[in-house]
């Protein structure tokens, strides 16, 4: 028996040298969606925050506290390292069933817990999350900060294709010519839109390694998540919560990774800050385990097409529209 696959296109990154195949225009739903089992059903903040337990993995002292309306585990800072988990409630919920408020008091601790760090020198500083269930701490809609001893490839990669792009780097802002400025430009009202609101867009990138994957940046340059305002957190809440629950609205609440990337604290390593959210539909293959080449089944204009009627069906919910 003969299998064809028929590939529609091979897409190419925005700035970057990936690749990915496009299989088909049209997304399978009986595609596995199933979410992988987990490695406990313990919630390790529920078991610790209850009882105020101190323990010491490693060489970090980490302490599990309920503070006002969400749950923080400080970790003591020494010269190499610190980590922290932000938790949005101390009640089980996903990011789609956050109130706006409880997500802008998220973000808003994230964004302080961010400066503190810069203040204090710290380099290479991530923050990510991974959605509920994806490990013992995602019982709790949750954002990790860590600081790290090298800048991730990612970033690095970002950083050094804008320079290539935009060979003047420090009059590029102020010419407007960043190069992820141009794309959003591109993607504003096109068919790759997801959701747009007054700071910031969603869209689904041009080659995305998922399926269903898309990102959320800032319309106006900025180079940090740390100089965003209370209005654009707030309104940046609203984003991400609609978005987000539109992604499980329309898939049956997948798995994701939902990723910041944020310039590196030096005057050479500037980027277009944003989000990035990757679905987790589906296991890598050869293809992209061995040849960092990627496959997706869908096309970035349909997955916007049932992200976008989804999303704006859950942001007309949370400003009162019916």
């Amino acid at each position: 028996m003969i299998l064809l696959i028929y590939l529609k296109q091979i897409r190419k990154d925005y700035f970057t040298d990936k690749y990915v195949f496009i299989n088909s225009n049209n997304f399978d739903f009986s595609f596995n969606r199933s979410n992988p089992s987990i490695t406990s059903n313990i919630c390790v903040i529920c078991n610790k925050s209850k009882h105020n337990i101190i323990f010491q993995p490693d060489s970090l002292e980490k302490i599990l506290s309920p503070q006002s309306n969400s749950t923080i585990s400080e970790f003591d800072i020494d010269n190499k390292s610190h980590q922290e988990i932000l938790i949005a409630d101390e009640i089980h919920k996903p990011f789609s069933q956050l109130t706006i408020d409880k997500l802008s008091l998220l973000l808003n601790t994230v964004q302080t817990t961010f400066k503190t760090l810069i203040s204090a020198n710290f380099k290479n500083i991530v923050i990510y999350s991974n959605s509920r269930f994806a490990d013992d701490y995602s019982h709790h809609a949750n954002f990790e900060i860590l600081t790290i001893p090298l800048t991730p490839p990612s970033i690095f990669q970002e950083i050094e294709s804008s320079k290539i792009l935009v060979p003047i780097v420090t009059d590029a802002n102020d010419l407007g010519i960043c190069p992820m400025c141009r794309i959003i430009n591109l993607e504003t009202g096109g068919p790759r839109q997801i959701l747009s609101t007054s700071h910031f867009l969603a869209f689904s990138p041009w080659a995305p390694t998922y399926p269903f994957e898309f990102w959320i940046y800032p319309k106006l340059h900025q180079s940090s998540f740390a100089s965003i305002a209370e209005n654009e957190i707030h309104d940046l809440s609203l984003i991400l919560r609609s978005t987000l629950g539109g992604l499980d609205s329309a898939l049956n609440e997948p798995f994701f990774h939902l990723i910041f990337h944020n310039s590196v604290n030096d005057s050479d390593g500037e980027i277009h800050w944003h989000i990035e959210i990757y679905p987790q539909l589906k296991y890598n293959d050869g293809l992209e385990e061995g040849f960092d080449m990627y496959s997706n089944p869908i096309n970035s204009e349909r997955s916007a097409e049932i992200l976008g009627k989804a999303a704006r069906k859950e942001l007309a919910h949370l400003v009162g529209v019916t």
